[in-house]
């Protein structure tokens, strides 16, 4: 098995688990409004900006 279809079979249920959220869902479907997009990619920045820096000191 090649590292990439591991990390489909390992993942598979969180990957299911995010792309259920309500506000993705919307997204997919092109119903969800302007504000409650930018909330998201708001907090999704936030989220990025904060992970990425303790992630590269564990190594």
């Amino acid at each position: 098995m090649s590292l990439y279809q591991r990390l489909l079979t390992e993942t598979a249920a969180d990957r299911d688990y995010l792309l259920s959220a309500p506000i993705v869902a919307r997204c997919f479907t092109g119903d969800i409004s302007v504000d409650n997009y930018v909330a998201f990619l708001t907090q999704a920045y936030h989220h990025v900006k904060h992970t990425v820096p303790l992630l590269m000191n564990v190594g």
